[in-house]
């Protein structure tokens, strides 16, 4: 298995922090190629630009904070400090990512991880808490699909997976 696609309700962010609780440490770091956030808190703005790891992790970690996520592109990594721009499936098989997460629309989740007990425990835990319990596994990946919730039209979608 390479990946995963789930459904997810946008509004259920406590279940993204769930799936990911295991990633929530100081071993991790946390890069966010691309937000797309609705929020409740007025005049709230964060340049994707600008993004620390730890203001990632407060953004899934912590739903409290009425952020709505829409579209995700996310990398984990056990570097700290480490941030590298992913355009293909080749690009992230070959940087220290070990992770990657992408959400779509709200309600589509696509994470694609090099360790398979990974992807199994997210599964699991996805299992446990999703009412629709939609899960499909991914187990081939073209090497020049987009890492990206929402590609250009001239590439191949991971959502056309």
């Amino acid at each position: 298995m390479k990946g995963l696609f789930l459904k997810y309700d946008g509004n259920e962010a406590k279940l993204l922090s769930k799936m990911l609780s295991f990633l929530d440490s100081h071993e991790y770091n946390f890069y966010i190629a691309f937000d797309d956030l609705a929020s409740d808190i007025e005049d709230e703005f964060w340049d994707v630009e600008f993004y620390t790891s730890d203001m990632a992790k407060k953004m899934i970690f912590h739903p409290s904070s009425k952020r709505y996520i829409i579209a995700l592109d996310l990398f984990v990594s056990e570097r700290k400090n480490y941030y590298e721009d992913i355009e293909t499936y080749s690009d992230f098989l070959n940087s220290d990512y070990f992770l990657s997460l992408h959400i779509l629309d709200c309600y589509e989740i696509a994470i694609f991880c090099k360790n398979v007990s990974i992807l199994d425990k997210i599964k699991s835990i996805y299992k446990q808490f999703s009412l629709d319990n939609m899960c499909k596994e991914i187990e081939t990946v073209p090497l020049n699909t987009e890492m990206a919730s929402y590609p250009s039209n001239s590439s191949t979608s991971l959502w056309d997976l």
